[in-house]
Formats: C-alpha cells, structure tokens, sequence
C-alpha cells in the first residue's frame, strides 16, 4: 500500500495494478494511470530513483504518454518561467 499512497500523492491515481507473478514476494512491476499529464509529470520527477526498501523504484512512462508529455512540458514552459 505503500507505493499506492506514494502514487495518490502525485494526483488523481485512475488506477493502480501491481505484477502477482510470485505470491511470496512483493510485486517488482506495476502500472499506473494517472487522470492528467500534471500527475504524470509529478510521479515522474519525484518518484523515479526514489530509494525505497532496500531497492530503488524505475518510474517510466510509455512512448505515447512520453510524447503526449514533452509537448505538454513544451507548453507549460512559460508559465514556469
């Protein structure tokens, strides 16, 4: 539940679901949507490399969502300025 409360503070989590390949370890893969790119982008800046357990979390984004994303950050650009 962790990881879950992690990606619900990012934003608006749609849906989370976790790899259940080995029923006694804990799941190493999982997917996440998000109800906007904001989440997205939140999740990936604060997350990936995230030290967590003894491990560290890989957060990515597929090929569509990453390229829905960089137009996305092009277009915010000014507003952070």
């Amino acid at each position: 539940m962790l990881i879950e409360r992690l990606l619900k503070a990012c934003g608006t989590l749609i849906s989370w679901k976790r790899s259940s390949a080995d029923p006694n370890r804990l799941p190493s893969f999982g997917i996440a949507e998000f109800d906007c790119l904001e989440s997205v982008f939140a999740c990936l800046k604060t997350m990936s490399n995230l030290k967590i357990y003894d491990g560290q979390l890989t957060v990515k984004a597929d090929q569509k969502t990453q390229s829905l994303l960089n137009d996305w950050v092009d277009t915010k650009r000014g507003e952070w300025i």
